[in-house]
């Protein structure tokens, strides 16, 4: 029973980190949005995925994990065993979010009149939506680091 409730304490300090991450790191969607109410203007999906701000949002938040989870590993006493999940969701994940998106960039540099907007918004959901899991997973991972190496942990930081 214990053991789901610090998992229940790392997964809602994850939810509560991704959701300020999200509100501060999404600041220039945000003033689009409420510019385009203010305006009166229709706010098309088209203008906003072709911005690009969700991708480079979700860039910058995958690199940003993975190097935190690299800083982390490299300041433990013990060294980190390179097993097929760490492998997997620190060199690989983030190198698969990185080349969707530079794949995405180059079309978009290429042909991007050409580029259908279904496309275009199927790529930055899935980009975004890849990048939300990934954030969760990574940050409850590491706030579950942090709280097993405390003798006693606070629970009024959810």
């Amino acid at each position: 029973m214990e053991a789901v409730r610090v998992l229940a304490l790392a997964f809602g300090k994850s939810l509560y980190w991704s959701l300020l991450v999200a509100l501060f790191g999404l600041l220039q969607l945000w003033l689009v949005f409420a510019y385009e109410g203010l305006t009166a203007q229709p706010l098309g999906i088209e203008r906003v995925m072709r911005d690009g701000v969700l991708l480079f949002f979700a860039v910058a938040v995958t690199i940003g994990l993975t190097l935190d989870f690299w800083f982390e590993a490299a300041s433990d006493a013990q060294p980190t065993p390179m097993g097929l999940w760490i492998v997997t969701a620190f060199v690989f994940y983030p190198l698969m979010i990185l080349t969707l998106v530079v794949a995405l960039a180059m079309a978009l540099a290429i042909n991007g009149a050409q580029l259908e907007t279904s496309a275009l918004t199927l790529i930055t959901l899935t980009v975004t939506g890849m990048t939300t899991c990934y954030a969760l997973m990574t940050k409850t991972y590491l706030f579950l680091r942090v709280l097993r190496a405390q003798p006693r942990y606070p629970t009024f930081l959810i």
